[in-house]
C-alpha cells in the first residue's frame, strides 16, 4: 500500500518513480483478494492502458469513480481511447498520479459504454468526488463547445 501526502508524493517509496515494479493482476488474483476496484476509492486518478491497432499500449490518466464493482470514466466521444476501445475493449488500469505514473498494481479489465441509468449515478458521484475541479472542467468544456462525451463502464476480466 502506498500512502499519499497532500502533494501527491508517496510516503512509502517502493513504487515511487519506478513503473517497472508495477505488476499486473489476473482476474483470479482480483477475485481471490488481490487489488479490487473498490480499493481504488482513495485514488484521485487511474491510468488506463488501451491498445492501438498494432498492439502498442497507450496510457492515459483519467478521473474516475467506482460503483458496484465497476469503474466509470467520462471522456470525449471522439477521443483516442474511445476509438481504441471500440476496436479492442480489453485494457489494464492502475491507480496513478495526475501524470499517469502507476502507483499500484495493474488490473486486467474490459470496457463497455455505460447505460443511461449508470451514467446518471456515475456523473453524480464524480461531481461529489471532484467538487470544484469538476465544475471548472465542465465550465471550460461548455465554453469550448465540447458537449459530446461518453461514459465508459469498466469491469475486471472474469475467468473463462
Amino acid at each position: 500500500m502506498v500512502l499519499m501526502t497532500l502533494r501527491g508524493k508517496a510516503s512509502r517509496a517502493p513504487l515511487e518513480n519506478d513503473a517497472n515494479h508495477v505488476t499486473s493482476l489476473s482476474a483470479q488474483q482480483v477475485e481471490s483478494g488481490g487489488t479490487r476496484f473498490s480499493d481504488l476509492s482513495t485514488a484521485k486518478y487511474i491510468v488506463l492502458e488501451t491498445y492501438r491497432k498494432n498492439g502498442n499500449p497507450v496510457r492515459t490518466p483519467v478521473w474516475f469513480v467506482e460503483d458496484n464493482g465497476s469503474v466509470y470514466v467520462r471522456t470525449g466521444a471522439k477521443s483516442g481511447k474511445v476509438k481504441r476501445l471500440r476496436r479492442n475493449p480489453s485494457l489494464k488500469l492502475a491507480p496513478s498520479n495526475g501524470r499517469g505514473n502507476p502507483k499500484g498494481q495493474w488490473i486486467d479489465a474490459t470496457a463497455s459504454f455505460a447505460s443511461d441509468q449508470e451514467r446518471q449515478v456515475a456523473l453524480d458521484r464524480m461531481k461529489q468526488k471532484y467538487g470544484l475541479q469538476w465544475k471548472m472542467v465542465n465550465l471550460f468544456h461548455r465554453i469550448q463547445g465540447k458537449t459530446d462525451d461518453t461514459l465508459l463502464s469498466i469491469r475486471p476480466k472474469t475467468m473463462a
